[in-house]
């Protein structure tokens, strides 16, 4: 039993199998003449370049912005001990809205 009827699929023409009456056997992979692109190395190698400077900018803010917030904790003690405050707060917060509310 089929939810659609085979004029549901005209237009699409290289759809096979049931309900169709094109059969998978009937089926010929479609020959395709354009040759493949050649691949230019120079091109290849300046796109790995540029890869490979953009993950490294990449990696560098992330460790920059990282090691900013860990030294501001590690000098501002205050800022450290609200930080710990809020996280005590928001897994108490997730321990008892997951493990009440059942």
């Amino acid at each position: 039993m089929s939810t659609f009827e085979e004029s549901s699929f005209v237009g699409n023409l290289e759809l096979c199998g049931d309900p169709l009456k094109k059969k998978y056997s009937d089926y010929k992979v479609p020959q395709y003449n354009s040759p493949l692109p050649e691949v230019n190395e120079e091109e290849e190698e300046e796109s790995e370049s540029k890869d490979v400077w953009w993950g490294f900018r990449v990696g560098l803010s992330y460790g920059v912005g990282f090691a900013g917030v860990v030294s501001v904790l590690v000098v501002q003690i205050q800022w450290r001990r609200r930080l710990f405050e809020a996280m005590d707060g928001f897994i108490a917060f997730l321990f008892f809205k997951f493990s009440f509310n059942r």
